[in-house]
């Protein structure tokens, strides 16, 4: 069992390396005057700083965005910061038809909710 999972992960690495080669980053950075979410502000009409990263290896991607916010404090949380994770797989089945599985998730830091 143990040489087969080594031998898988070698066989996963090796495929990785012109991927790795080709592996890009990004940042970004703002400071808004309300950051909105589908039109509801998240910074109860006040100025907001957010920045990000993201990481992609070939078809591979994986990022973190952070912004502050306001509103959670509203319901009873404590958090003034909002941290969004996500990652995933995109591709091309052929050509015009395309498709990215991934996974996202929002993270409120301290929040006691």
């Amino acid at each position: 069992m143990k040489k087969t999972l080594l031998a898988i992960a070698v066989a996963v690495a090796t495929a990785a390396v012109p991927t790795i080669a080709s592996a890009q980053v990004a940042f970004n950075a703002a400071v808004v005057t309300d950051y909105r979410y589908r039109g509801i502000s998240q910074s109860k009409l006040k100025p907001a700083v957010s920045a990000g990263v993201d990481y992609a290896a070939g078809a591979f991607y994986v990022g973190a965005w952070a912004s502050t916010i306001k509103w959670i404090k509203e319901f009873g949380g404590d958090s003034n910061v909002e941290i969004d994770l996500y990652g995933g797989y995109k591709g091309e089945l052929a050509k015009d038809v395309a498709f990215d599985v991934g996974l996202l998730t929002y993270i409120y830091p301290s929040n006691k909710l």
